[in-house]
């Protein structure tokens, strides 16, 4: 059975890739978590939760390409597996520059609780898991070939090079109706920024800067 699931870190460019690959004549790929399930996962244990979510993948020529599923990704089954990653700084910064909650306390927990977690789960899998394709982001946003290497690892044979419009901004902010508010993260506050910083290891190991660096090149 061909099969696969693209997650990593939010804000990755997973819908970009689930509209690419709906482009092909043979594949149903889908973004996100298909609306009928709703807010149940938040009442689920991870076990259950990777129960419901295998049922989906129990059909040939299927994908889903959701950062959503990173926490229970080692308990997903499925053909092929490929794992987006993203600069700490930058992803929060387009996090925030999405959904602007920076300075609610739910924001705070959820920065605390996932952003660490995410980045360590990433790790593991670029360190342990050679069946796993790993991309980095900011690579891929640049590289028709690298986005044409991911569908054919995960078994699309029929996508065109003109199905691949890597022109068109990923991540855009128009299907949100929304400006981008901040060209840094200056908005946050020092605990905040503190919390950013405790993933300056994975800054160090892949990209060869620490979060303090980024920061300055982004305000110039």
């Amino acid at each position: 059975m061909k099969n696969f699931s693209i997650s990593g870190l939010p804000r990755c460019g997973s819908h970009f890739l689930s509209e690419t690959f709906n482009k092909s004549e043979s594949w149903i790929v889908n973004p996100e978590l298909p609306p009928d399930f709703g807010k149940s996962r938040t009442s689920l244990t991870e076990e259950q939760w990777a129960v419901k979510v295998n049922k989906r993948y129990q059909k040939d020529l299927y994908g889903e390409c959701t950062p959503q599923h990173l926490p229970i990704w080692d308990k997903i089954i499925v053909s092929k597996k490929v794992c987006i990653y993203r600069h700490p700084y930058d992803f929060l910064l387009s996090t925030i520059n999405r959904k602007n909650s920076y300075r609610t306390n739910k924001f705070n927990w959820v920065f605390k609780s996932h952003y660490i977690k995410y980045y360590k789960i990433v790790h593991d899998v670029v360190e342990n898991h050679p069946e796993i394709m790993v991309v980095k982001f900011e690579d891929m946003i640049k590289s028709k070939k690298i986005v044409s290497d991911i569908a054919k690892f995960v078994g699309i044979t029929d996508l065109k090079n003109s199905d691949i419009e890597i022109d068109k901004k990923v991540n855009s902010f128009e299907s949100h109706k929304q400006k981008r508010t901040w060209t840094t993260l200056s908005c946050l506050n020092n605990v905040q920024f503190n919390i950013l910083k405790e993933n300056d290891w994975f800054c160090k190991k892949y990209y060869g800067n620490t979060i303090e660096v980024r920061h300055k090149e982004k305000i110039g």
